[in-house]
């Protein structure tokens, strides 16, 4: 398994409003279920600090939240495209078969026959599957669906498995 401390969760968006309000993009599933990993780190190149939530509640599809000390539309703007970063801590382990897109990128990718097709360069949500984006001689796209595509994941071992034929693609 990976060792980085802490992982992305989720990101800044626009601003809602002139009290603060800002969209969330959430990384986790369901959506709203990111509020119940805190404290959060808001990250960009420039600078890393923590932020106390002190409201989040449910905006169409998404998620708007309130930080203490930005309590005005200029302020919150600040913070527009930040990630949002959570310690490993503070995560649940994830369930059987289920992982921390964090955990997967950066794994060697292998078909059944043995052939390296690369690395996982990002994850990315497809709406009805996940989708790895795996860079080697080429750049592939391959949906991650357990027991379909994906055969085998070894954290440990740092390689991932797929029934694919990259031939046929």
């Amino acid at each position: 398994m990976r060792s980085e401390s802490s992982i992305i969760m989720g990101q800044v968006g626009g601003t809602f409003g002139v009290k603060g309000w800002l969209k969330v993009n959430s990384f986790s599933r369901p959506t709203d279920k990111i509020i119940d990993y805190i404290p959060w780190q808001l990250r960009n190149t420039k600078q890393t600090f923590v932020v106390d939530l002190v409201e989040a509640k449910p905006h169409g599809k998404g998620l708007v939240v309130r930080f203490d000390g930005f309590d005005d539309r200029d302020a919150a703007q600040e913070l527009r495209g930040m990630e949002i970063v959570v310690s490993r801590a503070h995560l649940p382990a994830p369930e059987s078969e289920r992982f921390y897109w964090a955990d997967l990128e950066g794994l060697l990718v292998k078909t059944l026959a043995g052939q390296k097709l690369g690395r996982i360069e990002q994850m990315l949500d497809a709406g009805a599957a996940d989708v790895m984006v795996i860079v080697g001689d080429q750049r592939i796209l391959i949906p991650f669906v357990m027991h379909d595509t994906v055969v085998k994941v070894d954290l440990n071992a740092g390689c991932l498995e797929v029934d694919w034929d990259p031939d046929n693609f």
